[in-house]
């Protein structure tokens, strides 16, 4: 089964500046697999939104920040230990994105999302063919006295 399609495949995004904290501590962003189709819409989605800063006008920051919004929930299925400055829990609610999220976290998510779980795809896929070139029987041996 592709990975985009499992439910139980997430991948777990923490920021560059969490990744030293103890794993329970990490703010964690949890993310679906993307399909092809989905990447490319994150990829566009981001890129309109660098065109609509660059452009200016008056809603420009607000159209931006909508829309890097709009391209990290395209996948995002979840969060964990996100908190307030009270130090109280932040239920997951992908309505509220820009209301945890900085600009550069929407940077660092740009850059970084998209590689990283490529790359764990690849990793979860050599791991799986290690494992069935394990299991593969040996080419049988050649007669001794042939």
């Amino acid at each position: 089964m592709p990975v985009a399609f499992d439910t139980e495949e997430i991948y777990r995004f923490v920021f560059t500046t969490d990744r030293s904290k103890p794993v329970e501590k990490q703010p964690t962003l949890l993310f679906n697999y993307p399909t092809c189709r989905e990447v490319k819409k994150i990829a566009n989605t981001f890129d309109a939104s660098i065109k609509a800063a660059i452009d200016g006008g008056n809603d420009a920051l607000d159209k931006s920040i909508n829309l890097q919004c709009d391209a990290v929930r395209l996948i995002l299925c979840g969060w964990e230990n996100f908190r307030n400055r009270k130090g109280n829990v932040i239920p997951y609610n992908p309505d509220e994105l820009e209301s945890i999220l900085t600009d550069s976290d929407f940077v660092e998510l740009r850059e970084l999302l998209i590689k990283e779980m490529s790359q764990s795809e690849l990793e979860k896929k050599r791991y799986a063919l290690s494992l069935l070139s394990t299991r593969a029987s040996s080419a049988p041996g050649a007669k001794a006295n042939a």
